[in-house]
């Protein structure tokens, strides 16, 4: 009998501790990387409730089933709940999973009263024991993508910056032909391997998003996987969290340009001259030039102009700066060898990307889902196209890898959404900074402790064929 409650409390706890593995995938199994917020989440608050259950249990009521039935009823809800970037079981979570329930049945055996609050550090310990492992396994896997890739002949266009690196892969794909790219954020080393392993690489160029944490992230990648050419889309004030300093930022952005060979290139956006002349590769601006923008919720049209050529583009993006990255990609295709006519051709293929100013209509009235925006440029653009706009009401959570510079940021995040949004309704730990920024410009200005209350004060400000944003590092998306 004890043994059978052991392993029930360890299943419980397993799945209470479900969103402590989350977090740590989130971080890229590395814990100096954000994973020990997870003490001070709604989650842990959830879980400290549970520990102060079992101690009850311990003292008041000592029976197993009673400790375990509570573990279960607490925790099988929250499993249920739905995560934008929700845990993904690949086989090293499986394995991490795995340990953790070894780990938990065992401490059950004496000490399944006092465990639930420990949940996080074992699910900690779980992933230190599985490291030996999982550096070997990280090691083949991606000297197998590396030599796959080599042996394919592929020719790689590397895509990084501060923001809009995944909607500039996207386009790019989308406009150059006979090219491949993983979907979504693949922007690290596994998972970029991962998608390697996994396809033909029967393309003529693959096109790939490299994202960094720190110095030394692109430098990586680009000895993994050798770009010939490249785009750096901007860089600002982004993961300072992480990198500390915005030098650090732009030395990181910098390596994609030193690393590309003498005979590559590399195209910068106009928030990336800074690096023009950056390491051995030709480093340049666009040459293609866009004008007379205009915008409707149902995307953009411009005139782009190459070489005494020019052409009516079509878009499905809501943002004037969707022009300024297609100058990027055509730059790119025009340099790869591909004509002018041809990418215009294929800018009838080019999609919107998810969670990156985003529009749906729900029959009422849009919703533009910006969630996935996490730096300081990206709400300026966002911005510039909300101008355009009436009747937007914006859900924010500010900038949250901010670092020292937090209040700072989120102070200009609040002041840009209050001069281009009716209602702002700021939420989360930045609400009170956001607020003070917003309240600055007359416009009305609310605040609420999550997402589930902000939609609720937001929803009576949303006008019919009016706008809600969802902006900046989101956590969940209710569907509205």
């Amino acid at each position: 009998d004890k043994m059978i409650y052991a392993l029930w409390c360890a299943a419980a706890l397993c799945c209470l501790s479900a969103e402590y593995l989350r977090i740590l995938q989130h971080s890229g199994y590395k814990p100096q990387r954000g994973y020990f917020r997870c003490f001070f989440t709604w989650h842990f608050a959830v879980t400290a409730a549970v520990a102060a259950y079992g101690l009850f249990c311990r003292f008041c009521a000592p029976l197993p089933w009673l400790v375990c039935g509570g573990y279960t009823l607490a925790a099988l809800p929250l499993t249920l709940i739905r995560k934008k970037s929700p845990l993904r079981f690949t086989k090293r979570a499986v394995r991490i999973f795995a340990v953790n329930f070894a780990l938990t049945a065992v401490l059950s055996w004496q000490f399944a009263c006092f465990l639930p609050i420990f949940t996080p550090l074992t699910v900690l310990l779980a992933w230190l024991l599985c490291l030996p492992v999982d550096c070997v396994i990280a090691r083949i896997y991606i000297r197998k993508a590396c030599r796959k890739l080599r042996d394919s002949g592929v020719t790689v266009v590397a895509i990084t910056g501060s923001y809009g690196k995944t909607s500039c892969k996207d386009m790019l794909h989308a406009l150059l032909c006979d090219s491949i790219a993983p979907d979504g954020s693949c922007n690290t080393p596994l998972g970029i391997a991962a998608f390697i392993n996994r396809s033909e690489l029967s393309g003529r160029y693959l096109v790939l998003e490299f994202g960094a944490r720190k110095r030394g992230d692109i430098a990586l990648l680009c000895r993994l996987y050798k770009p010939f050419c490249g785009i750096i889309t901007g860089v600002c004030a982004q993961h300072l969290s992480t990198f500390k300093r915005e030098e650090n930022v732009l030395a990181a952005k910098r390596e994609l340009a030193e690393n590309v060979p003498p005979d590559g290139f590399c195209v910068m956006g106009e928030g990336a001259k800074a690096l023009l002349g950056a390491g051995a590769s030709a480093t340049t601006l666009t040459s293609v030039q866009c004008r007379d923008v205009t915008l409707s919720p149902q995307g953009i049209t411009f005139v782009a102009m190459h070489d005494g050529e020019t052409a009516q583009i079509s878009l499905p993006h809501v943002t004037e700066y969707s022009a300024d990255t297609f100058a990027l990609c055509a730059e790119v295709c025009l340099r790869l060898g591909q004509s002018f006519a041809a990418t215009v051709k294929n800018a009838a293929f080019v999609r919107q990307t998810a969670h990156r100013m985003q529009v749906t209509y729900n029959g009422r009235f849009y919703v533009i889902d910006d969630s996935y925006n996490a730096s300081i440029e990206g709400v300026k653009g966002a911005c510039r196209t909300l101008e355009k706009l009436r009747g937007v009401v914006a859900l924010s959570q500010g900038i949250v890898e901010g670092g020292k510079r937090t209040v700072e940021l989120n102070r200009r995040c609040g002041e840009m959404l209050g001069n281009c949004c009716e209602t702002v309704v700021a939420i989360g730990k930045n609400a009170s900074y956001i607020a003070e920024g917003a309240s600055k410009t007359g416009c009305r200005v609310l605040t609420a402790k999550n997402l589930k209350e902000g939609l609720k004060a937001a929803l009576p400000y949303v006008k019919r064929e009016g706008f809600l944003l969802f902006q900046n590092d989101l956590p969940d998306l209710p569907n509205v």
